[in-house]
């Protein structure tokens, strides 16, 4: 649960912190729980709109033991390991279906407004953590915080780099998608694109 106000029972939830894995949802929720005004809940990650960013989920996999496939390899068998997989299991092996955002947004938009979310990008919270951090609280409706130690959070090491020819192949999958993001959203993903 989560919630305006420092250690009380909490009443009502007045905000959720969403977010794709690996892309800052755990330092975002430090900064907040660091805030007087906010109460985090006792459970970080409730998994409750499950996502995944593809690279750093495979290399997440990988680095815990449990992907024995290269990056591309697992990429290319996704559907046949998923369907062959047991429910709990499949997840584990599903790195491409997470990835179209968009999707998972306009669900969003049939159950919240707009006003009511705020949709941050991963690299512009890495490169501009202060002013991302002040409109977030200013979004929620308390002040800022006048000064804070910034800190990675939750860094798993990458075994290597996507390299150009995975690259190439995610972005023939999500090309579509990230052009209707960057509409949906008025975002420029240039960043993302090859």
């Amino acid at each position: 649960m989560f919630g305006i106000g420092r250690r009380r029972k909490i009443d009502k939830l007045d905000f959720i912190l969403a977010g794709a894995q690996k892309s800052g949802t755990t330092a975002l929720h430090y900064f907040l729980e660091k805030h007087p005004r906010i109460t985090m809940g006792d459970q970080e990650e409730m998994h409750f709109f499950d996502d995944d960013d593809l690279f750093s989920g495979w290399n997440m996999q990988r680095f815990k033991g449990r992907e024995p496939l290269d990056f591309l390899d697992a990429v290319k068998e996704e559907k046949s390991r998923v369907a062959g997989a047991p429910p709990r299991e499949a997840r584990r092996f599903a790195y491409v279906d997470r990835g179209f955002y968009v999707q998972h947004l306009e669900r969003f938009f049939r159950f919240f407004s707009r006003e009511q979310m705020m949709i941050i990008k991963f690299e512009e919270f890495r490169q501009e953590q202060r002013e991302t951090l002040d409109s977030i609280f200013s979004f929620l409706g308390v002040k800022p915080f006048p000064s804070f130690r910034s800190k990675d959070r939750n860094v798993v090491p990458y075994q290597r780099a996507m390299n150009w020819e995975e690259r190439v192949f995610l972005y023939n999958i999500f090309a579509d998608d990230i052009a209707t993001l960057e509409q949906l959203l008025g975002w420029d993903c240039s960043d993302w694109k090859l």
